[in-house]
């Protein structure tokens, strides 16, 4: 977002404090303006902010109505006042006629790159409003009010100064990232500056590399990673440095491809850096493949069936991701591949979460279901495997977008994972140590139009009970025209054309598992497994 990148050259005018800089930059600029934030008699005013230069020279802020003569003080904390902060520096100016206040430090302060700062604003009480967003325009900060009460996704509009120094070290050599591009550099041992990176416990001596990306939209990136023929890592940063917030908590090896969700406008860096204990340099390669243009539609959100080649057993917490498109939709239920020990009648239940760094987050909604149908699949590692139709007991509205988390709870034994088709990002699992994104994908389908008990248009055949004893029942839209058993080698052993009231017999059928063929009158073939108690 441009609204707050570092733009070289532009000067402030001096304002209190004299200014420390000869050319102060524009650091940040957040300009967006679209209502009246605050008052400067409410008192208990701040931004909070992370700094993109080491060098902090300014500070301003915007109001709503020009104003002359009138007394402004900005200072800058390194914490709240109410939560132990101390204060940096300060200065005051007056009101000259524009909505921009700028104040510049009479010492140029030294900040961390990535940490975050506050701006205290406070003022004549007659001043005007302060403008801001309610929209969240720089998400790396936020409104405090009211005795510093926080406003997570509230901004006033504001800026900041630094010196403009340039960049060095790693920084000055950053490769800036495009969309579906591969980038190449080459590592060699004992040569690094950073040695130790936030989060991480192993150390780095040989020379590093940092990417820099910004991400179009919101939405579920995929990172195509090497770390070439020795040992490097990649470490996700939110600032230009090793000690800046690691945003993923300890690092990429890359040695495989890897997901994560990124917020729309927001710069990252991914930096890669050689392990002390590497045997010689190495030439690591990535590549991000970005979300389409406006996210996805929800018929897209599905994974279909890779052979039944793995499960996943439902005493973990188990989650697929849900990406939406710029309007966002409703969602009513879905169809998930489930593996069997003991017939069709499972329960399920689901839980639904926002995204938090491309993992589950805070839940926000949750469902019971109702089983509409269920086709059974196949067989694998000793189960049946079933296709499943849930329906949610109510719409779960998803807003436009964004990533949003499913959790699927079940008595089944295991969901259905595989390798062969990745929608978004890879399956989340906990195993009770906290989320974590595995290598394979759910199978699953999510549905998108409202159904009901009696809904047959979509899901126009089932069967109950399985297992069953002596009447099998067949409900279809379709008229069922013959109906066939055959046994686990294969053979035919029932065959009738006489479904009455959609009733079949099988009393003469010996105990054990036998697959049904039901054929329908415009000849659509209904395969499915019955267990013959």
């Amino acid at each position: 977002m441009e609204a707050y990148m570092i733009v070289d050259g532009i000067c402030g005018e001096e304002g209190g404090g004299g200014g420390a800089c000869e050319n102060p930059v524009l650091e940040i600029n957040q300009d967006v303006d679209d209502t009246c934030m605050a008052n400067f008699s409410q008192g208990g005013l701040a931004q909070s902010y992370k700094p993109l230069d080491s060098s902090a020279a300014g500070a301003g802020i915007k109001l709503r109505e020009s104003s002359t003569g009138l007394n402004v003080t900005l200072s800058l904390w390194d914490g709240l006042p109410n939560a132990g902060g101390t204060m940096l520096t300060t200065g005051t100016t007056q009101t000259t006629g524009d909505v921009w206040v700028d104040v510049f430090w009479d010492e140029i302060v030294n900040v961390t790159v990535g940490d975050t700062y506050y701006i205290v604003i406070e003022g004549d009480t007659s001043l005007p409003c302060i403008a801001g967003s309610i929209n969240n325009p720089y998400p790396d900060g936020m409104v405090f009010a009211n005795a510093y009460g926080a406003w997570p996704n509230y901004d006033y509009t504001f800026r900041t100064y630094s010196c403009g120094e340039a960049p060095s070290g790693p920084c000055a050599d950053k490769i800036v990232m495009d969309c579906g591009v591969t980038y190449t550099a080459d590592l060699v041992p004992g040569a690094g500056e950073w040695v130790n990176y936030t989060g991480v416990t192993w150390s780095y001596t040989g020379s590093e590399q940092v990417f820099e990306f910004t991400a179009p939209t919101t939405g579920t990136y995929t990172f195509e990673l090497s770390q070439g023929t020795n040992d490097a890592d990649f470490m996700v940063m939110d600032a230009c440095s090793n000690t800046a917030n690691n945003l993923i908590g300890g690092y990429w090896t890359g040695l495989t491809n890897e997901t994560i969700t990124l917020t729309g406008g927001v710069t990252y860096y991914i930096i890669a850096d050689l392990y002390s204990g590497a045997s010689g340099g190495t030439t690591v390669s990535i590549k991000v493949n970005c979300p389409a243009a406006g996210g996805s539609d929800c018929e897209d959100n599905k994974v279909p069936t890779g052979g039944l080649t793995n499960g996943y057993f439902f005493t973990n917490q188990l989650a697929v991701d849900i990406i939406t498109n710029a309007a966002g939709f409703n969602i009513y239920g879905t169809k998930v591949n489930v593996f069997v020990d003991s017939g069709t009648d499972l329960n399920f239940s689901f839980n639904f979460y926002d995204d938090a760094s491309g993992l589950p987050g805070a839940s926000f909604d949750s469902a019971s279901g109702t089983v509409l149908d269920s086709d059974y699949v196949g067989s694998a590692f000793g189960y049946d495997v079933y296709t499943f139709t849930v329906k949610f007991d109510h719409a779960i509205s998803l807003a436009g977008n964004s990533t949003y988390w499913m959790e699927v709870i079940s008595d089944g034994v295991a969901w259905e994972s595989t390798t062969a088709d990745i929608f978004g990002s890879q399956l989340a699992i906990n195993n009770g140590s906290g989320w974590a994104i595995d290598d394979e994908e759910f199978v699953y389908e999510i549905i998108c139009q409202e159904l009901g008990l009696s809904d047959l248009t979509a899901y126009d055949f089932a069967y109950w009970p399985n297992p069953v004893k002596d009447v099998l029942n067949i409900t279809s839209q379709k008229a069922v025209k013959t109906v066939e058993a055959y046994n686990l080698t294969g053979q035919k052993v029932m065959a009738t054309d006489k479904i009455v009231n959609g009733q079949i017999d099988v009393n003469a059928l010996s105990p054990g598992v036998y697959v049904f063929k039901a054929v329908l009158e415009d000849g659509q073939v209904e395969t499915f497994k019955i267990i013959k108690k």
